[in-house]
């Protein structure tokens, strides 16, 4: 869906609708809104949200002593906020973009920190699980973690310097 508020400020919105049989369904909205500041000048602000599913092996590898999945695995989910200015300069052919992020994951999936040389892991010495149910040694092996924040800036300059190409 995309709307012009007013004519220099556009809306663009979407959403996209997942049915998983496994992890049921789920909504995941995209939303943006630029403003044109000037003739050559945009203020963009965006938003995302997505979620990836444990892949097959993330859930079920069973190597004895080496990794054990995790059938209970919950999606990772990821919200993405962007702030942006785009400036394009005629007159010395260049346009610069600066955008300031945020993406913030939750249910992060990771492998847990493996056994070092000559480590025995009491609790497998002589498990070889069901591909049905857990571990009973959370390591080695995947899980949900609290997940992280990253936070950034992104330049971008592009056009001549003098007589060459950036």
């Amino acid at each position: 869906l995309e709307v012009a508020l007013s004519d220099p400020l556009k809306v663009v919105a979407g959403a996209r609708y997942n049915n998983n049989k496994d992890y049921g369904s789920t909504v995941v909205p995209r939303a943006s809104a630029v403003y044109q500041a000037a003739e050559k000048l945009y203020i963009k602000a965006l938003y995302g949200s997505a979620y990836r599913n444990p892949t097959f092996f993330e859930k079920y590898v069973n190597t004895k002593n080496v990794l054990y999945g995790d059938p209970d695995l919950d999606p990772e989910k990821i919200d993405t906020i962007e702030l942006g200015v785009d400036m394009t300069m005629d007159s010395i052919k260049h346009n610069a973009v600066i955008t300031l992020f945020q993406v913030t994951t939750d249910d992060l999936i990771a492998r847990s920190e493996s056994y070092g040389p000559g480590d025995t892991p009491p609790s497998q010495l002589e498990e070889q699980r069901v591909p049905d149910t857990s571990p009973t040694a959370v390591k080695p092996g995947y899980g949900n973690t609290d997940g992280q924040v990253v936070q950034g800036v992104e330049l971008d300059v592009k056009g001549d310097l003098v007589a060459q190409k950036l």
